[in-house]
């Protein structure tokens, strides 16, 4: 992500460095006119910076006009939406260079006469609306989430145009979103050897929607008869293992060096060094202690596991297989020491202070493979979520 960053950073140093006689040469007519109008509003612009100015405001414009001319020629409907762009474009950027009229141009004043463009840009956004509108009602019959996705698409398109003309914009709106949409029921299948209560597998069904959703796709937790569904994910638990407890033990030793008392100091030829006012110098005196540690790890584990099934309803069938497994563990350390206890860690003491504990029974850990089932099957729908459009 940062590399990219700094190759945006870099494409738009490199960009702004252009001069804009270079920009107009290129045909970035747009890009020139700014770079030449900054120039000009700062008061440092020369001849020739006007006169990219004039060539490229001329050639901008007659660039446009004459993809116009192009569009109304063809006489196609789908040509209003950028019949509607180029005038917006040519009024935005005459907008701009008025700001920096009148000039000078080499002895010679310039000034653009200006051009009303608000009847064509009206008239195109007319027409482009009546397009989408016209579209979109077309799409309505396709009968596909596609067509209806399409037409929601289309009637937006009038929403941005000319809302006010279409008093029924918003109910086909709403009929196209309600019509396109994907709508997925989630259940949970118990073909479990155990039996376990309701809200282990209320535990395990209960994802984040949130995550699932997409614009064009929901998920359900609760079937309703109000409802008719477009796929069916099934949580299907079919395995249980419980593993049998294990206890493992290990010993180690801790060695310390500690402080015993002290002693007068003595010189190379053992006699005692006295300080200023004749007293002896005392030096520590060291001993090694150690104590021995006993550990012992239990540990227990359970997994649940089975497969998440991706079915669609319309046609029936099968979409998709992923296999799915949730395992809790116990584990926990314990310890005891035998020997000076000044020897041990921090986390040696932590260690003795916790007693050896009774080992879970085979339903605790089962119902704790609730979460980590629930966790597991949410990252797997997400990551298979292009079987779901």
């Amino acid at each position: 992500m940062r590399k990219s960053v700094y190759v945006l950073l870099g494409l738009l140093l490199i960009f702004s460095c252009k001069s804009a006689e270079k920009l107009l040469q290129e045909g970035n007519y747009d890009e020139a006119i700014d770079k030449s109008i900054k120039k000009i509003q700062r008061g440092n612009a020369k001849d020739d910076d006007k006169q990219v100015l004039d060539k490229a405001y001329k050639m901008a414009n007659e660039r446009d006009l004459k993809r116009v001319d192009f569009l109304l020629e063809e006489n196609r409907p789908e040509n209003w939406e950028e019949i509607y762009w180029r005038y917006s474009d040519l009024d935005i950027r005459q907008e701009k260079v008025q700001t920096v009229m009148p000039m000078t141009l080499k002895s010679k004043k310039i000034n653009y006469p200006r051009v009303d463009y608000n009847s064509r840009i009206i008239e195109a956004k007319i027409n482009a609306a009546a397009h989408f509108y016209t579209e979109g009602l077309a799409l309505m019959k396709g009968n596909t989430k596609e067509a209806f996705r399409e037409a929601y698409f289309n009637f937006n398109k009038v929403n941005e145009y000319r809302p006010s003309d279409y008093p029924e914009l918003k109910g086909l709106l709403d009929e196209a979103a309600f019509l396109g949409m994907s709508r997925v029921l989630l259940e949970v299948d118990n073909h479990l050897p155990v039996r376990l209560p309701p809200q282990f597998f209320h535990e395990v069904g209960n994802v984040n929607t949130h995550i699932l959703d997409g614009n064009w796709v929901e998920y359900h937790l609760a079937p309703s008869n109000k409802i008719q569904y477009d796929y069916y994910v099934v949580i299907m638990l079919n395995h249980v293992q419980v593993d049998p407890p294990v206890t493992e033990s290990k010993e180690y030793v801790r060695t310390k060096k500690i402080q015993d008392g002290e002693r007068d100091k003595k010189d190379s030829e053992g006699n005692v060094i006295k300080d200023s006012n004749g007293k002896p110098v005392k030096e520590p005196v060291y001993k090694n202690i150690e104590c021995k540690v006993y550990e012992i790890r239990q540990t227990k584990a359970a997994t649940v596991s089975g497969e998440i099934q991706i079915l669609s309803a319309q046609p029936e069938r099968l979409i998709r297989k992923i296999p799915l497994a949730g395992t809790s563990i116990f584990e926990t350390r314990s310890g005891r020491a035998v020997g000076d206890r000044n020897a041990l860690t921090e986390e040696d003491l932590a260690l003795i202070k916790r007693g050896k504990e009774e080992f879970p029974p085979d339903i605790d850990l089962i119902m704790d493979c609730a979460p980590v089932l629930r966790d597991a099957a949410t990252d797997a729908i997400r990551n298979n979520r292009n079987a779901i459009y």
